[in-house]
């Protein structure tokens, strides 16, 4: 399996360096060594092919061979949810990255988490999910929002709410599944008396997920996998 690793580059310079993080990554953890070969990418390059030459213990080189994919437009795929524990943020963010989804938009609700958002641990693991499943880009985690915000600011989103009779999400996706798509999930309380009737008074569409109540995190591996699957057919 080809070593893939996430990195700010420009492919006009064939030789790049690597940081300390990414040489420690490479050398220590992986056990690679000079000449072996690795792919680097990110979304403005594309995927490319290159070896590792100039190792110390601190520092080494990429030297850049071909290109092995073209930069690929994804679809914008927004998850808008309530901030969850620790462990079911972790999992979310690792699966919603396998899914596609381009933008992490948290939200605070009346039953949502704390949770305390550290960006660089939070990155990491993002990059280290790309890596895995190929995609090119990197997830976009943007600043929380009020529900109340959220409802005003994404007005043409899908919201899942549980004991509806709403039609199920895969039916309300439009016929052009490639536009951008924006996906609400709840907290673990679900959204509050207050929070349904805001709903109920917006424009947002109200969708259907089953009829067994979902953990969040569930909820929104499902609603994002209805997505997944309706852009490739």
């Amino acid at each position: 399996m080809t070593t893939r690793l996430y990195l700010e580059f420009d492919a006009a310079c064939k030789s790049i360096p690597l940081s300390r993080d990414d040489t420690h990554y490479l050398v220590r953890v992986l056990r690679l060594r000079e000449g072996d070969v690795i792919h680097i990418f990110n979304a403005t390059m594309g995927e490319w092919r290159c070896t590792l030459t100039d190792v110390t213990k601190v520092d080494g080189m990429l030297q850049l061979l071909d290109c092995v994919r073209l930069p690929q437009v994804e679809p914008v795929t927004y998850l808008i949810y309530a901030t969850l524990k620790h462990d079911a943020m972790t999992f979310l963010f690792e699966k919603a990255t396998e899914l596609g989804v381009t933008h992490f938009q948290p939200m605070i609700t009346d039953h949502a988490q704390k949770y305390a958002v550290h960006p660089d641990k939070v990155m990491r693991q993002l990059k280290q999910s790309i890596q895995q499943c190929e995609r090119l880009s990197l997830p976009v985690i943007l600043p929380t929002l009020r529900f109340d915000q959220v409802v005003t600011c994404y007005s043409k989103a899908y919201i899942a709410l549980e004991r509806s009779d709403a039609v199920p999400l895969l039916r309300a996706l439009p016929s052009d599944s490639n536009k951008p798509c924006a996906f609400i999930i709840g907290a673990e309380g679900g959204f509050s008396p207050r929070e349904v009737d805001l709903v109920a008074k917006s424009t947002l569409t109200i969708v259907s997920l089953g009829h067994t109540v979902l953990r969040a995190e569930t909820a929104a591996l499902v609603g994002l996998g209805a997505i997944h699957m309706a852009r490739l057919c």
